[in-house]
């Protein structure tokens, strides 16, 4: 297992919003961007962003990074729209199929359009938040 500092430039984006560089995954981090971390089973983490990509904005939710719910709340709607059409249209051509893909609708800041919520039971009451990205632990 490989447990250096790393700096790399980021390249894509994989279908669940993680940012690669070759086989190294970095969550919250956008193609262009020149990230350091360190690296254990080929993820990077904790990122440290060095150079931001323009396409890089001010996530609107203070939750943004422990819940799980929205992986790519720093990218423009520009940003994202573009990537979505484009996610789609490379599973489309790689079975073979050609269409006509619409423009991405996006949803203004604080909306969901899907949402699980998790709940716990306490001395003090019930709890209902999100679970934390990849964790149980939850966040209200």
């Amino acid at each position: 297992m490989d447990d250096s500092m790393r700096e790399i430039t980021i390249d894509r984006l994989g279908r669940e919003g993680d940012g690669f560089a070759g086989r190294i995954r970095a969550a919250f981090t956008l193609p262009g961007e020149r990230v350091r971390g360190p690296v254990a089973a080929g993820r990077m983490a904790p990122v440290e962003i060095l150079a931001p990509s323009p396409e890089r904005v001010a996530p609107v939710c203070r939750h943004f990074g422990a819940c799980g719910g929205c992986a790519l709340q720093h990218g423009s709607d520009a940003f994202l729209a573009g990537w979505k059409e484009g996610t789609i249209a490379r599973a489309l051509a790689a079975q073979g199929l050609a269409a006509e893909i619409r423009p991405v609708l996006t949803s203004p800041p604080r909306s969901r359009r899907r949402a699980v919520f998790a709940g716990r039971r306490t001395r003090k009451g019930a709890v209902v938040g999100f679970h934390g990205r990849r964790s149980e632990e939850l966040v209200a």
